[in-house]
């Protein structure tokens, strides 16, 4: 095929479904369908006239109403690149141009639902090794690496010389920094990130170079007691180095061991311990839980005296026991037989059980400190009597039980002898 120049010189082959135009190229087709290509790829075309008609940007040769092929004008005043006719073909001077859409392409929008939109993100998740790979970096906080995952390493920097606090505190540092203050002659360490407060800086002093030896020495210098005319650590003193120790001292009771001499008055609760030349006295505590107090004269015996002596001469004179006691347990005053032993002799009890007296032996007088019997008693007695009998098994060998039948008028009464035996009797009674 002979082309004429350059310019858009084409041939068309045409048929009954489609034309076709032949470039310089290769075979252009232009329309559907393929079949009719087939069946005119191995014709030979002779005599056809050659063309110059495509005069424009976007024209096409289409097959005119009378059968010869013209020229269609292009639709120069769009961008599209692929176009569909839907004017009139017939009419050459009016064509009529609509975008192809994505529906008209067989399969085009299957393809693009199976593809990622040309703007889109992604988890990390998604990308391969990201998160992993993310954790071995350093955080950033405001631009900053975090301090908790930098290693402890301080990096200190001389901020130079200050004449007072006010500088000091608008230098511009971070923490480890230090400066030197010319008011005071000392370093200042920056112990926190915040330079402008004054809590944040640490002073430490500047030991002097003034000092050129110790004594009399030099270099390491080790200094004994007598080196500088001082006492050894463990020593003693005489009385007399000590300013007023003496005189002091002489207005004190004197102490031999355990004892004093004279009288020792506590002042306050007036505690006052005295004796009578000869005679000791002593309170301790020889066990947990008791208290001993103990007087001894000359003569031997031991004698303790209370004497709640009325200041005025006629007020009360009392001794009194348990007075501030509080206790579910029994109250009581013990007298022990006295002889080294914990036998009883007598008890008092306020609270918890019975009284007695002469448990083991010795007799009870009322009135006389003779007395003949258990118990003895001269003078008016009264004795209040039961109006019922004990029963047998509570009355002991050698006991008697005394009792008032009122309805018979008769004093009732019964023994038990050494050998267990109840014997009664009774007494008329007008």
């Amino acid at each position: 095929m002979r082309s004429r120049g350059e310019r858009n010189t084409v041939r068309v082959l045409r048929s009954r479904q489609s034309f076709f135009l032949l470039r310089n190229d290769g075979l252009l087709q232009i329309g559907f369908p393929l079949q009719p290509l087939i069946r005119w790829q191995n014709r030979t075309f002779k005599n056809m006239p050659e063309y110059s008609v495509l005069t424009a940007q976007g024209d096409l040769i289409v097959g005119g109403a009378t059968g010869v092929e013209t020229r269609l004008p292009g639709n120069t005043t769009t961008t599209r690149k692929f176009l569909l006719s839907v004017g009139d073909g017939a009419n050459s001077s009016a064509p009529s141009w609509d975008q192809i859409l994505i529906d008209d392409v067989d399969g085009l929008l299957t393809a693009l639902d199976g593809k990622a939109p040309s703007s889109h993100t992604h988890a990390q998740s998604e990308i391969t090794d990201l998160v992993s790979t993310l954790e071995l970096k350093a955080d950033l906080v405001g631009g900053k690496l975090v301090t908790s995952q930098i290693p402890a390493v301080a990096i200190s920097e001389f901020l130079g010389a200050v004449d007072d606090e006010d500088e000091m505190l608008e230098l511009v540092g971070q923490r480890g920094d230090y400066c030197y203050r010319n008011d005071v002659q000392a370093a200042f360490w920056l112990t926190d990130d915040d330079p402008s407060a004054p809590e944040n800086w640490l002073q430490v002093a500047i030991p002097s170079v003034s000092v050129q030896s110790v004594n009399g020495q030099t270099g390491v210098v080790v200094l004994g007691y007598s080196d500088v005319g001082a006492a050894a650590a463990t020593h003693s003193h005489a009385i007399s180095d000590i300013t007023n120790l003496q005189t002091s001292l002489d207005s004190k009771a004197d102490l031999s061991g355990a004892n004093f001499s004279g009288n020792v008055t506590v002042s306050g609760a007036q505690l006052r311990a005295a004796h009578s030349s000869g005679a000791t006295f002593a309170i301790e505590t020889p066990s947990e839980g008791f208290t001993n107090m103990q007087r001894t004269t000359s003569s031997g015996q031991s004698v303790i005296s209370f004497d709640p002596i009325p200041s005025d001469g006629t007020s009360l004179s009392e001794f009194r026991f348990f007075r501030n006691v509080n206790t579910t347990g029994n109250v009581e005053l013990t007298l022990y037989r006295g002889n080294g032993t914990t036998s009883v002799q007598h008890k008092i009890r306020s609270k918890g059980g019975p009284t007695y007296f002469c448990l083991i032996d010795g007799d009870f007088g009322v009135g006389t400190n003779t007395p003949q019997a258990k118990f003895h008693s001269i003078g008016s007695t009264i004795v209040g009597i039961a109006t019922s009998a004990v029963s047998d098994e509570n009355i002991g060998n050698g006991q008697v039980n005394i009792w008032i039948d009122e309805a018979s008028n008769k004093l009732m009464f019964k023994c038990k002898t050494s050998g267990g035996t109840i014997k009664t009797g009774e007494i008329a009674i007008a």
